[in-house]
């Protein structure tokens, strides 16, 4: 199965085409691309299975339940 145009990472993030300057779209870059997703992985939290939001406080949560 071929990767989708747009998802190759020698491609441009955007159109899919050919890798070329940002300045190339006018609605969008791959800088903004990327620094959009970069800013939506800075908000994920994750939560671990006993609710925790970081590894060391599921760890403090399993061996330390007091």
């Amino acid at each position: 199965m071929a990767t989708p145009a747009h998802l190759a990472p020698q491609n441009c993030f955007v159109c899919g085409g050919a890798a070329h300057a940002d300045t190339d779209h006018t609605f969008r870059s791959n800088a903004a691309a990327l620094a959009e997703a970069r800013e939506h992985d800075r908000r994920t939290v994750h939560h671990y299975p006993g609710g925790q939001t970081s590894s060391a406080a599921a760890y403090v949560a399993e061996h330390r339940p007091y």
